[in-house]
């Protein structure tokens, strides 16, 4: 699908397409007429079912198993490098939706490929400084949680960065998770992993004192000013559907604002000298061997580049996919409320909330990693292009903040 649209995107652009096929040279042993004969009409209806555009379709192509051809491309390799076409990832996603279903898209801003046994991921040279930094960075106690670094390329006239790293073989958390296959014990590995990159660097290190409340007020009003009309398309949506139970988009950030302006004040959060930055499923491997191997770290906190953070925010990034995130990220959001997999899920999340208790001391409470994990539904919304993934991120945004309220006002009785 890929390759379609790349023989789309060029016609778009004016270039001249001539499609050769080689289909049923070898059965028909070279002769083209019979070739034509057999296959000549279902080859233009699959070119118009597919939408291919062609200025001139050739059949008779000798049948070989490789050709060499120094003018040769397809969609794999990295068209930007190569001839100065990036592909439109958006579209790629949407058109492949159902074709790669179980399969995570790189978000719309990156271009992830695989060379051989490396992955190249590119996008705007702003948007991989942070990842950069952490690979830089990483301390030598836990180089083995992550891919090796093996190379940085910038086309500064391009305004393009692409790091390339090691191939792991594994499965995601993701996709474990989803299939039902997460286990006690394989949740227990990846909490004991993140934990060791939390670990891994002296505390003294955070008298350097970076800005870590920058991801909470700050980020949240500038996403919202920024994707305002995404944020309004959803109120409407929710004012057809939903009038009762939804709260108003400009309503959820004053009472975010709020929230965290009080979480700062009160110093809640828990300044670490290291985080991942977005430790969730999808963003980590179990390999063949058994290891966690942890992908696209952030460092940094708004502009600055840093390793540190609050340890808190990476906690909530957990709880994000513990609450259904990889689903919705799947398509099957269905799957959640379906008694099997509630029960999956909580049996799930007091396997967190145990360890945390545990590994961890002077943590957030409950209710403010609900409302922490909240913010993240309500921030990630723009950088997805699905609607009904806007839709479903929306609706348990909502419904953390109502369960944060609930064990606030439970507290506040038992207190009384």
């Amino acid at each position: 699908m890929q390759n379609i649209q790349l023989v789309r995107e060029l016609h778009r652009a004016g270039h001249y397409i001539i499609i050769q096929t080689a289909r049923r040279m070898k059965t028909r042993e070279g002769n083209a007429g019979a070739v034509i004969a057999d296959i000549g009409q279902v080859t233009l209806e699959t070119l118009a079912e597919f939408d291919i555009p062609y200025d001139e379709l050739l059949f008779g192509k000798p049948y070989a198993d490789v050709y060499v051809d120094d003018s040769a491309i397809h969609a794999l390799i990295d068209t930007t490098k190569e001839i100065g076409w990036s592909l439109d990832n958006t579209l790629c996603a949407s058109r492949n939706q159902k074709q790669r279903k179980g399969f995570i898209c790189s978000r719309h801003f990156n271009i992830v490929q695989q060379l051989d046994n490396s992955i190249i991921k590119s996008s705007a040279i702003d948007c991989l400084q942070g990842e950069i930094y952490f690979y830089q960075n990483i301390p030598p106690l836990i180089v083995n949680l992550f891919p090796q670094l093996e190379g940085i390329e910038t086309n500064k006239d391009a305004g393009i960065t692409s790091i390339i790293i090691e191939k792991i073989n594994g499965i995601t958390y993701s996709h474990l998770f989803t299939n039902l296959c997460l286990t006690e014990g394989r949740l227990l590995k990846f909490l004991s992993s993140l934990k060791r990159i939390h670990s891994s660097l002296p505390m003294e290190l955070t008298q350097l004192k970076s800005n870590i409340y920058a991801n909470y007020s700050s980020k949240i009003l500038s996403r919202y000013n920024q994707y305002i009309d995404i944020y309004i398309n959803l109120d409407e949506y929710f004012k057809d559907n939903f009038k009762s139970s939804m709260i108003p988009s400009k309503e959820f950030v004053d009472y975010f604002i709020k929230y965290f302006t009080e979480y700062e004040r009160s110093k809640r959060g828990q300044h670490n000298p290291i985080i991942h930055g977005d430790p969730v499923f999808s963003n980590a491997l179990l390999t063949q061997d058994s290891r966690v191997v942890f992908l696209d770290m952030r460092g940094s906190l708004g502009s600055e580049l840093t390793l540190q953070g609050d340890l808190n925010y990476d906690l909530a990034k957990v709880y994000q996919s513990l609450s259904g995130y990889d689903f919705i990220l799947l398509n099957k959001v269905d799957l959640l409320s379906t008694t099997i997999v509630e029960t999956y899920l909580s049996q799930l999340v007091r396997t967190f909330e145990n360890f945390v208790s545990r590994e961890y001391s002077n943590v957030a409470s409950s209710a403010d990693l609900k409302i922490i994990t909240a913010q993240l539904y309500f921030t990630l919304i723009p950088l997805h292009n699905t609607f009904e993934h806007q839709i479903q991120f929306y609706k348990l945004a909502i419904k953390l903040y109502h369960d944060s309220t609930l064990e606030n006002i439970h507290y506040t009785k038992l207190n009384e």
